[in-house]
């Protein structure tokens, strides 16, 4: 458009449906620029333009206009073949889930379907031939994720080995990934000849999951005085809380001589309770992580999603009649609504999934974390991230979100957060 002896004031742009209704108007008055362009037109479809250009003549104050206008027929974007992911469920022997494919406008396709480790390197490989995959995964012992690629002739074009989906496997190597500072790993086949090792060896076997067990002693050691002397007796429940949630116990027995102290006890988290945490922490991580993400951005993820998705429950607090699974991680993750240990429970679980270092941190009446980040021991409490408000207001803070142990006690100067340093005094 050129104007020379007038001067044109608007340029009106409006588009028309196939049904002659108006879908979108644009008036132009800044006649540096007239380009006009159209988002979300349904493909396939015929629309009509009309274009109004009001100006003047000679400075004369009437206007004048001139109308055009054209029709035009949207094209649709060809498409190259999808997959989606879903319904995954793996309890360390054989990986479940459900493949939907599309070939869309490809012709030739084919699909395969791999698992491979973080380092890309291949585990296994198959061919798709059903929406409903079955994967024999007893010899992986790493995280790994399912890869989807299919090979197919498209726009006269070869494509081989494209990736069209991912979903990452967070394997379910509970705890042994890292070694709370404060503990160490000991051969719990050897007697236990000094009182000092007793945490080491209670540690050992709570971290890896171990149900029963029993330690011999050897003079100067007297088993009975562990079970008898509260300064060890209390001791199994103080690292109960160092090591994976769903390791954490409901009960606990002793049978006991001077020279031999078995001990057995119950996990809070059943098979089944184990199998469908897996599965929803999975595909939540699948939604809001990705490996792009750097630690503290993993960690803020999930500390916002549980808070995002959590109400604290203020009756369980006030009666323990009323409570169901706020004290563990199914109180997040299905009901949404739990008390400070299924918070604790369920960034726990979360964050060891992701292989970051944390355990639970508690007082003699609350519960939350502490994390590992940037070469430091911080605390993180969600409970106390998500405040009750009086009028039911939904509120997401980050006051407790990684902050030393100095932040904490000028955040709350109560003893609510009053925890016992003997195994977490390296929190900075």
């Amino acid at each position: 458009m050129t104007d020379t002896d007038s001067i044109v004031t608007t340029v009106e742009v409006d588009l028309f449906d196939e049904d002659d209704e108006l879908v979108e108007t644009n008036t132009i008055t800044d006649l540096s620029s007239l380009t006009v362009s159209y988002e979300d037109l349904t493909p396939e479809n015929e629309y009509s333009i009309t274009i109004n250009i009001t100006y003047t003549i000679n400075d004369i104050l009437d206007t004048s206009e001139i109308t055009d206008s054209f029709t035009f027929t949207t094209q649709r974007t060809l498409l190259i073949p999808s997959a989606e992911i879903s319904n995954v469920v793996s309890n360390n022997i054989t990986l479940d889930f459900t493949l939907l494919i599309d070939d869309e406008d490809a012709t030739s396709v084919t699909y395969i379907i791999e698992l491979r480790d973080l380092s890309d390197v291949l585990l296994s490989s198959i061919p798709y031939t059903t929406s409903d995959i079955s994967i024999d995964i007893t010899s992986i012992t790493s995280d790994y994720y399912i890869s989807i690629k299919t090979s197919y002739l498209f726009n006269e074009i070869q494509y081989s080995d494209i990736e069209i989906a991912t979903y990452m496997i967070y394997n379910n190597e509970y705890s042994n990934f890292f070694i709370i500072p404060s503990l160490s790993k000991v051969d719990t086949s050897a007697p236990l000849t000094s009182y000092n090792d007793y945490d080491d060896y209670i540690y050992t076997y709570f971290d890896n999951g171990i149900e029963e067990f029993t330690i011999t002693c050897e003079a100067p050691v007297d088993c009975a005085e562990l079970v008898t002397n509260e300064l060890y007796s209390r001791m199994p429940f103080g690292i109960i809380d160092l090591v994976h949630s769903f390791y954490d116990i409901s009960d606990i027995s002793y049978s006991y001589t001077s020279t031999s102290l078995s001990i057995s006890f119950t996990h809070d988290y059943s098979a089944s309770d184990i199998t469908q945490v897996n599965q929803e922490v999975n595909t939540i991580l699948n939604t809001i992580i990705n490996e792009t993400m750097t630690d503290y951005e993993k960690i803020l993820a999930v500390h916002d999603y549980i808070i995002n998705t959590t109400v604290y429950d203020v009756d369980c607090l006030e009666n323990e009649l009323t409570c169901d699974n706020d004290h563990d991680a199914i109180g997040v993750l299905f009901d949404h609504n739990a008390v400070c240990e299924g918070y604790a429970h369920a960034m726990d679980i979360m964050l060891r999934a992701l292989r970051i270092p944390t355990f639970k941190v508690s007082s003699q009446v609350h519960q939350w974390n502490a994390v590992y980040y940037d070469g430091t021991w911080y605390h993180l409490d969600a409970t106390w991230d998500d405040p009750v408000t009086h009028n039911g207001t939904n509120l997401l803070e980050h006051d407790y979100f990684l902050i030393t142990t100095t932040e904490l006690e000028i955040l709350d100067d109560t003893d609510i957060h009053d925890f016992n340093t003997k195994f977490a005094y390296f929190i900075d």
